[in-house]
């Protein structure tokens, strides 16, 4: 690894790293208090699965939710994920 991957690989460790604890306290809110934290994102969660084992990268999902979906819905219009499940395989299948 070079110096410069090396320090990227670094950066997005800070960044997560800065990033803590304002997660525990917004975990704290929503799970000890029982409050409601606002946000900006607007959703309605249409599809899931319970994995009881280790859970494949996600990636590797889309093609299962993607038949869940068409089952129960029929052709969908539109699937929106985070960049997360972006791959070339998920880009063909939908």
């Amino acid at each position: 690894m070079s110096e410069i991957e090396a320090q990227v690989v670094l950066d997005r460790m800070q960044n997560i790293f800065d990033q803590l604890p304002a997660a525990v306290s917004q975990a704290h809110e929503r799970i000890i208090g029982e409050k409601r934290v606002t946000n900006k994102a607007n959703g309605l969660i249409v599809d899931w699965d319970f994995i009881q084992e280790q859970a494949p990268g996600d990636n590797k999902l889309v093609a299962e939710s993607d038949e869940r979906l068409t089952k129960k819905y029929g052709t969908l219009n539109s699937y929106t994920a985070d960049r997360g499940f972006d791959s070339p395989d998920n880009t063909a299948c939908l």
